[in-house]
C-alpha cells in the first residue's frame, strides 16, 4: 500500500513508489484485446496463451485506439496494482523525541550483500520529515490478523493523532518504533533517498532484526481489500512507450 493518509484526507493510506511492471502478466497480454497478430505458428500460438492468461488474470484492460492503448475500464488500474504479491507493514521512523508510523506495502529486498532494503514514502506526509531527519526507520511486519493495526497506522495522520500512544511499543537499536505484537522487525540506516515520481525511493542498511513469531502468517496486502481507498490516487492512464 503506499504511504499512509498523512495528508489528513482518506485515499493515501499506503505508500505505492510502483516499481516497473514491464514483465507484469497483464502488460504482456493486452494485445489480446486488441489486433491480433499477423505472424503463424508459434506467434499465433503465443497470441492464444496470452488471451487465456488475460482471461484468468480477470483484469480488464482498454481496448486499443489511435493513440495507444486506452486507460483500464471501470477504474481497474487499482485492481491490477492490488495483484502484485506484497506484504503489509507498518514503517518506524525516529529523529530525537520524534517518533511516528504508518503503513505501507511498498517495501523490498534490493541487495543480499550488504543487506539492502527501499521503501517507497510519499513526501507530504507527516512521518517523511522525520525519516530525513533521523535517517533510520524500522519495518515492522504484521501478522494475517493484524488488519486493525494497518487500519490505525494508515488511516489517520500522525499531525494530528500520536498513532503510537494506543499500541505496545518499544525503541529499537535505531531508536525507530518497533512493535511488540509485530509478526517480525527489521532495523534500517538510510542510506540512499532518491525522487521516484511521487513519491521517494528510501534505501536503507539492516542493522537489526527479528523474528517474533515464526507460526505466523504474514499479512497480505491483497486481503486488505480497499482499505487504503488508493484507486483514485492512480493515473488513469498507462506511461506512454519510449
Amino acid at each position: 500500500m503506499k504511504t499512509t493518509n498523512e495528508r489528513g484526507r482518506k485515499g493515501s493510506a499506503i505508500d505505492r513508489g510502483r516499481a516497473d511492471l514491464s514483465t507484469a502478466v497483464p502488460f504482456r497480454c493486452r494485445d489480446a484485446d486488441g489486433p491480433r497478430p499477423s505472424g503463424q505458428g508459434g506467434q499465433t500460438r503465443k497470441w492464444h496463451r496470452r488471451a487465456r492468461l488475460l482471461a484468468m488474470s480477470g483484469v480488464d484492460i482498454g481496448r486499443r485506439t489511435d493513440q495507444g492503448w486506452s486507460a483500464m475500464r471501470d477504474n481497474n488500474m487499482a485492481d491490477l496494482f492490488r495483484g502484485l504479491t506484497a506484504g503489509v507493514y507498518v514503517i518506524g521512523v525516529a529523529q530525537g523525541e520524534f517518533r511516528n508510523a504508518f503503513t505501507a506495502s511498498s517495501v523490498m529486498l534490493v541487495s543480499f550483500r550488504p543487506l539492502l532494503v527501499a521503501i517507497s514514502v510519499n513526501p507530504t506526509h507527516a512521518s517523511y520529515p522525520i525519516l530525513d531527519g533521523g535517517g533510520v526507520f524500522t519495518i515492522n511486519v504484521l501478522k494475517a490478523e493484524q488488519l486493525n493495526a494497518a487500519e490505525h497506522f494508515g488511516t489517520q495522520s500522525g499531525r494530528t493523532v500520536d498513532k503510537l500512544s494506543a499500541t505496545p511499543w518499544r525503541a529499537g537499536r535505531t531508536g525507530a518504533p518497533l512493535l511488540i505484537d509485530a509478526l517480525a522487525h527489521i532495523e534500517c540506516q538510510v542510506v540512499m533517498d532518491i525522487e521516484a515520481g511521487d513519491h521517494r525511493l528510501v534505501v536503507g542498511r539492516v542493522v537489526d532484526g527479528a523474528v517474533l513469531a515464526a507460526d505466523a502468517s504474514p499479512l497480505l496486502y491483497a486481503s486488505t481489500g480497499d482499505l487504503d481507498q488508493s484507486a483514485e490516487l492512480y493515473a488513469k492512464e498507462f506511461c506512454q512507450l519510449k
